[in-house]
Formats: C-alpha cells, structure tokens, sequence
C-alpha cells in the first residue's frame, strides 16, 4: 500500500533551528549524563558507573569508588548476571544467597518466584550439559536420571505442588528428557526448544537482577549518594524524569517511569488502535509489573518508549522528517 503523507526533508541548520525552538525546559544538570549513569548502575557495568559517577562528581577518589560500588552493589550483582547468563545458575544461587539473601528471591504479594525460577533454570542446564555430553552407559543414563528426580523432589516438588503453573513448567522441563540425544533440538516442538534458547538465561538473569535492585532500593535510598535505581525524589538524581513524558493530543501527561505505556492511547486518533504494530508494542510495553518496571533501567524505558512511537507513527501512515546529509 502506497503512503498517503508527503516526506518532509530539512536541512541540518533547518532541523537544528526546529529542535532549539522546541527545546523542552530542563533545570539543574543536563539530563543525558544522569540517564547514562542510570544504566550503568542498574545494568551493573562496574567500571562505567564509576567513571561517570565521577565525571558528575557523586565520587572523587578511590575510597568513595569503592564505597560507590559498595552501595550499588555493582560488582556483585555483574557477577551474578554473568553466572546466570553463563548457565552456571546454582553458582548464581549461591551468590545471591551470600550477599542478599535467598529471601529476597521469594515470591512476595504476588510477585513472581524467582527462587522458583532458577531452581527451574538450573533444572534445565542440567538436562543441557547431559545431552552435550552423553553417557558412556546405561548405568550412567539411569544414575543423571535418578540425581534429577531426587533434585525435583527436593527442591521443586514442594513449589510445585502448591501452584499449578509451577508444576506444568516442571513438568516441561522434564519432557526434555524423553528427547534422545540424537535429536536435534532445531526440530523440538517451540515450547521446548525455547527451554534450550540462550535468550531465557539472559532473561531471567534481567529478572533477578531487577529483583535485587529492588530489594536494596531502601538501602540505597538512606546512603550519602543519590538514589540512582529506582527514586524519583528530589535528591534522587532522578530530575531528568520530568522530561521523559509523553503526551497525547489532550496533552494529558503521564510519567514513564510509573505509568504503563501500554496505557498511553491517543483516544482521538484510534483509526490504527488495531493494528498488529500497536498490538506488539503494547504488549512489550505493558508486560512488566509496575512496581518492577520502576527498577528497569531508563534508558531501556526509553528505547521502548520510542519503539512505540515508531510503531504509532508507522501505523497512521504518518511520515518522519529527512535531514540532509
């Protein structure tokens, strides 16, 4: 289908006379550095946290990096997401359980069991690394069998019982092991081939990491330094928030960072309301609880905020401006 709009094309000194005229007001420090610093910290990307906490002048000498860290929790929580996106999830346990505490991985007034879920994940690694390496014997076979069930039993079975979406994903997971070992995994059905996919590692270890996060935002909140993971209060280094809003053609404004973007429609322009660009960025955008999103990095908010703008855009034909190279 043929676009309906005319492309509109600016020169650079046009685009940049656009962009200075509809500047939007900003007070105290320029909000890029903070956003940066944000993802950093709550990305846990040690030695860049450092350097632009430092570059703001939240720090100033080794000492106060070290406390720095401390606070956030950067270098153990980069740990426990390269264990976890690594498949060495009980290793990961074991790390959180030091540091945090298993506690902080219940499932909490209805959130998600992340102890669950990575006692499921290491289920999985287990099933993984036995079919990368199979056994010599059937004795063998029998023994790695047995050591699961016993491993179910003892760290599943009680979960398990008590949900029953807990138990039809342990029992997922154990349908792997009727998969023989010359089996290709390409040719598993998706439900199972999404259990051996390295995207849900990553996945989980973003949950986790989130978790922790919030776990130690009261902690962080009474620290010398600025509430960078999660505030939103004057001493929070959070003041670029108040930039990030978007706003319909009512101009009702609704703050990313507590907000459901899923929520944002323009109810005065719902011609593509149902569209399957709408209906992909809305369910990636709403799919986090609200509490949880608050902790996700702003600047992934932000991304996904422009992704459903491109997609709004896209789905009413309307056309982005050109600059001239």
């Amino acid at each position: 289908m043929s676009s309906s709009y005319e492309r509109k094309s600016f020169s650079r000194d046009e685009w940049k006379e656009n962009v200075d005229k509809n500047q939007l007001p900003v007070s105290g420090e320029p909000s890029v550095p903070h956003l940066l610093l944000n993802y950093f910290v709550s990305m846990a990307f040690e030695e860049s946290s450092v350097r632009m906490a430092r570059e703001l002048g939240y720090i100033s000498n080794n000492r106060e990096a070290e406390e720095f860290n401390e606070l956030y929790r950067v270098r153990e929580r980069a740990h426990i997401i390269s264990l976890i996106k690594s498949g060495r999830v009980a290793e990961a346990m074991e790390k959180i359980s030091e540091v945090f505490g298993t506690e902080v991985l219940e499932d909490e007034s209805g959130e998600e069991d992340l102890h669950f879920k990575l006692l499921l994940l290491n289920l999985t690694e287990m099933i993984r690394e036995h079919r990368q390496a199979p056994p010599k014997s059937d004795g063998d076979s029998h023994e790695f069998i047995l050591r699961l069930v016993e491993y179910s039993q003892q760290k599943l079975a009680i979960k398990a019982a008590s949900s029953k979406t807990h138990m039809q994903e342990l029992e997922l997971v154990m349908t792997l092991l009727l998969v023989p070992h010359e089996g290709e995994v390409n040719k598993l059905p998706r439900s199972l081939k999404s259990l051996y996919s390295l995207p849900l590692r990553a996945q989980v270890a973003e949950m986790v990491n989130r978790r922790l996060l919030k776990s130690m935002h009261s902690h962080v909140a009474e620290g010398k330094y600025p509430d960078l993971i999660g505030g939103t209060g004057r001493n929070s280094g959070s003041r670029y928030t108040g930039v990030l809003r978007v706003r319909p053609r009512e101009d009702i404004a609704k703050e990313l960072s507590t907000h459901r973007l899923g929520e944002l429609r323009d109810e005065n322009n719902n011609s593509h309301n149902g569209s399957d660009d709408w209906a992909s960025t809305t369910k990636l955008l709403g799919s986090e609880d609200e509490e949880e999103q608050r902790f996700e990095a702003r600047l992934i908010q932000v991304m996904k905020l422009w992704a459903w703008c491109e997609n709004q855009l896209h789905g009413g034909d309307i056309g982005v401006p050109r600059v001239e190279a």
